[in-house]
Parts: structure tokens; sequence; C-alpha cells
């Protein structure tokens, strides 16, 4: 029995004033969440940065599509005024002709 006693006085831990270097659970815990926590809030800038991305594009698209509306209706009422103007020319042609033929025929 003797020796158990001597075996258990050099086993007793050492105090001293400086805390342990040596991990504790909660604290290998806290290091998980807080990494966990992270990686999570990287992961939703980038969503939000993707989101940001395809809005702009999706802004885009839309601008250049109504690019494309305002050129086609530029283009087709300056067909429209050079229609007007051609069968108004050729009015004006045929009544001229008519004022012409009225003279010859007087």
């Amino acid at each position: 029995m003797a020796n158990n006693e001597a075996f258990r006085s050099f086993t007793v831990p050492f105090v001293t004033h400086e805390p342990s270097r040596r991990p504790t659970a909660d604290s290998i815990l806290n290091e998980q969440f807080s990494a966990l926590r992270m990686e999570e809030l990287l992961e939703e800038d980038d969503r939000k940065e993707e989101e940001k991305e395809e809005e702009k594009k999706e802004e885009e698209e839309k601008e250049e599509e109504k690019n494309e509306k305002n050129e086609k209706n530029e283009k087709n009422e300056k067909n429209e005024k050079q229609e007007r103007k051609e069968e108004s020319e050729k009015e004006v042609e045929e009544e001229s002709e008519k004022k012409e033929k009225k003279e010859v025929e007087t």
C-alpha cells in the first residue's frame, strides 16, 4: 500500500497560474462553430454577388430589348414617313396630270 500512496503523490497535477495550453471541448466546438459560421457568411456573400450579377445581366438584356424596339420603331416611322411622302408626291403628280388633261381638253 505504501507504494500506491507514493505513486499517487507523484501523479497529482502541478498547479500553476498559467492557463492550460491544452484545448478544451468548448474551445474546440467554438472554433468549429466559428469556422462554419464564417463559411456560411462567405457562401451568403457569394450568393448575393451572383444575384447582383444576374440582376445586372437581366437589366442589360431589358435595356438591349428596349433599344432594339426603339430602333425598330424608328425604322418603321421613317419607312411610314417615306411611304407617306411618296404617296403625297404621287397624288400631286396625278393631280397635276389631271389638270394638264383638263387644260388640254378645254
